[in-house]
């Protein structure tokens, strides 16, 4: 049974399950989702051949169905009670609104594949801003983002819509701001998303004629005309038809909350430049746990990051909002990637992202670089991944062959047990990891019987296992049959498991030049 993999591919496809069977049915390496534990999932990027040039990419899981019309949706209650309703593309990101909510976010979504790549990083930054309104709802609808509700937090709402606008996507904002501030109407790399205004506004298409005054509407006060020296409600002060001494004649539009305000010309929004020293860094050590430093856009942010990272020390991460684009899905997919590695460093510094080390095997490798390659500008990455040296490698897995002691012979004899024969088979496929290697094939008795004859009888099943091993392709040139009788035991001869134990072939692996 093939286990469930995650894939990223083009989009455009009407076929992108069947184009999914077809990556898999080409053998292309993948791990299973349980390779990496914490219920992370594996993204990985099929051959380029097919895909639609310029077309975004999205995430796709054969192990989860594909929702055409995908709809997620997360409502901040008056009481702040969080409710997540709709679709999630993880395991792991359900999991992390719930820990970053304290556990008691309402979880009402089901798992479901099939959309943009970015979605995790935009649903990350949706979460802080709505954690900026006193209420309010985020909602993610036929590819489209949007956001809604009142602001609590004035300096959290500013710094919160300064990373919406640098996330790179459309955000519809239909937000109202305290008294004292403009509200906000839009967050977007390019798309007017029109004019914000709370619950209960008249329609452009309706009579104004009972229209509270703009300063009832938004929070802020229309200036009046030169003419009009009182502040009064429009609806109760209707303009003069000939404007004001030094005022220029300008027709209100639909949109205009007084009819004789001026139109202001409408000034699109500016996305924040990046700092030019944004830096962040993740490190792994053998045996050790990710450790993360330098920049974050937001609180949220490192809570899952450090989840993903399977509970990263965080210390050194400092919130720095004004990420540039498509920061947060690059450090997601680059963090991935080194925590299948046994140590590296992942690193973003001066506008580029660096991963280096060393993973355990070609498949690793080749699963940690192709998270970086299926990035949108995975081509622009330094990637260096090493492996072990290969008597390094060979020594390992040989040595932990060994150590299950599974080469047994009949008893009293040289004579191989059948049970013997698959373990054969994985140590020469082992041995051909290191071709250049020279082997000792060391055989082991207990104290049993003469001391004479346990020597001999070391030397003969040492020599069984050579033969074994040339019969499967092992070159008889880089192997040598040592025995070593009861002399060297590493368990007591006075116990049934200790004897177990001193009966055993062992393996020595050196350099040829040796």
């Amino acid at each position: 049974m093939r286990s469930a993999v995650s894939l990223i591919v083009p989009a455009g496809s009407s076929r992108a399950r069947s184009m999914a069977a077809a990556i898999l049915a080409c053998g292309l390496s993948m791990l299973p989702l349980s390779a990496i534990g914490q219920g992370n999932s594996i993204t990985t990027l099929p051959s380029p051949q097919g895909g639609v040039a310029g077309a975004p990419s999205i995430i796709l899981d054969t192990s989860l169905p594909v929702v055409a019309n995908y709809l997620f949706t997360m409502e901040k209650g008056a009481d702040g009670a969080i409710v997540l309703s709709g679709y999630l593309p993880r395991e792991d990101l359900k999991a992390y609104f719930f820990n970053v909510t304290g556990g008691t976010a309402v979880d009402h979504t089901r798992l479901a594949s099939g959309v943009p790549a970015s979605f995790i990083a935009d649903a990350m930054t949706g979460f802080t801003a709505l954690s900026a309104l006193s209420e309010g709802q985020i909602t993610y609808r036929a590819g489209t983002w949007s956001l809604s509700g009142a602001v609590a937090d004035t300096e959290a709402w500013t710094a919160a819509e300064r990373s919406l606008t640098a996330s790179g996507s459309d955000w519809a904002l239909d937000v109202t701001v305290p008294a004292s501030d403009p509200p906000s109407t839009s967050a977007s790399s390019g798309t007017d998303t029109g004019a914000a205004t709370p619950s209960g506004d008249t329609p452009a298409s309706s009579p104004r004629n009972d229209a509270p005054a703009a300063s009832d509407q938004t929070g802020t006060s229309t200036p009046p005309p030169e003419a009009e020296p009182q502040e009064t409600p429009a609806a109760n002060n209707p303009a003069p038809e000939a404007p004001a001494t030094g005022a220029e004649e300008v027709e209100a539009g639909p949109d205009v909350a007084t009819p004789d305000a001026p139109v202001a010309d409408p000034v699109p929004p500016v996305p924040p430049v990046p700092p030019a020293d944004y830096a962040f860094a993740a490190s792994k050590a053998a045996g050790s746990a990710v450790t993360l430093a330098g920049d974050l856009p937001a609180a949220p942010a490192i809570q899952y990051f450090a989840t993903i990272a399977g509970g990263a020390d965080v210390s050194g991460v400092a919130i720095e909002p004004g990420a540039p684009d498509g920061f947060l899905l690059s450090a997601e997919a680059g963090l991935r990637a080194l925590t299948l590695l046994e140590s590296g460093d992942l690193a973003y510094n001066g506008g580029s992202w660096t991963l280096a080390g060393r993973a355990a095997d070609a498949q690793q490798r080749a699963s940690a670089e192709a998270l970086v390659a299926a990035l949108p500008d995975g081509a622009a990455w330094s990637v260096d991944i090493g492996l072990p040296p290969a008597l390094d490698h060979c020594r390992e897995v040989v040595a932990a062959l060994a150590a299950r002691n599974e080469i047994l012979f009949n008893s009293g004899s040289a004579v191989l047990a059948e049970s013997s024969g698959p373990v054969l088979d994985e140590l020469a496929a082992d041995l051909a990891l290191c071709p250049e290697g020279l082997v000792y094939v060391e055989g082991h008795t207990d104290s049993d019987g003469a001391e004479d004859l346990n020597l001999a009888l070391s030397v003969s099943r040492a020599e069984a296992v050579v033969d074994a091993l040339v019969a499967r392709g092992v070159s008889a040139d880089r192997l040598y049959a040592a025995g070593y009788g009861e002399s060297l035991p590493v368990g007591s001869n006075e116990t049934a498991d200790g004897k177990r134990q001193n009966r055993r072939i062992a393996f020595t692996i050196v350099g040829e030049e040796l």
